[in-house]
């Protein structure tokens, strides 16, 4: 197996366990976090055959076997890189890093073997987590999903980081302000049509349909009105801006 082959396997069960089994160390890093992450594992699972990528990582000698010291005093800002990879800032990070991670995560299949026999990894043994992440070979905000059997391995290797979601959340419209939509727009055209009739009203005023007659009148009961060409039948209404358009004036038996 490929060294890429393996820190796929390494990023696929990161992310599998992410779900519920790491602690918030690993689930949410940050270079504290992972040191911290490191004493606890250390204390807990130490195991003979994680003892090369400890050296490796810390910079422990052959003739020091403190390992606990060793991280304490290592610096903090050396584990950016590895926190900078799994956060998806970086395409990519050293192989020391991704054996640090093997050993923090407890993947089975720890530590790669360089020039050694090739590891088999059963397809079931580390299973494909149903997350998105954001692909970085096209250096856009496209999403493609992590799949080990139908996409190509140089793409798989350089997709990392958490999942990225790009839909937008729909929040439902309550049941009582549907319902009282409807009440309203019938409200509004109630209202709204008795302003106008209300305007009407206080506005019209009663003109002689025939003739040549020169006044408007208030009241469609003025008596002059009486004198239209067909009596009353000839009385319409229109409004008093429309009459004073027309050249007409207020009846002089309506002014007070």
């Amino acid at each position: 197996m490929l060294f890429s082959d393996y820190k796929q396997n390494v990023i696929l069960d990161y992310h599998e366990k992410k779900k519920n089994l790491l602690s918030l160390n690993l689930a949410e890093p940050s270079p504290a976090t992972l040191k911290k992450e490191c004493l606890l594992v250390l204390s807990g699972r130490f195991h003979k055959k994680d003892e090369k990528t400890l050296r490796l990582f810390f910079e422990i000698t052959e003739e020091s076997t403190n390992y606990h010291q060793a991280i304490e005093w290592f610096k903090t800002d050396k584990f950016k890189p590895l926190v900078n990879f799994l956060k998806g800032y970086t395409a990519d990070t050293e192989k020391k890093n991704i054996e640090l991670l093997a050993w923090l995560i407890d993947f089975k299949y720890r530590p790669y073997e360089f020039g050694g026999k090739d590891t088999e990894v059963s397809p079931g043994d580390v299973k494909k987590p149903e997350v998105m992440h954001p692909n970085l070979n096209e250096g856009s905000n496209s999403l493609i999903e992590s799949n080990p059997s139908t996409a190509p391995s140089s793409t798989l290797t350089e997709i990392q980081g958490p999942s990225i979601s790009t839909t937008r959340k729909k929040w439902p419209v309550p049941i009582s302000l549907k319902r009282s939509i409807p009440t309203a727009a019938i409200l509004f055209l109630l209202t709204g049509g008795l302003f106008l009739y209300i305007y009407w009203e206080s506005t019209k005023v009663y003109i002689c349909s025939s003739g040549t007659a020169s006044k408007y009148h208030l009241n469609h009961n003025c008596p002059t009105l009486g004198n239209c060409k067909n009596g009353k039948n000839d009385v319409v209404s229109i409004t008093r801006t429309e009459a004073e358009k027309r050249g007409k004036t207020l009846c002089k038996f309506e002014i007070h």
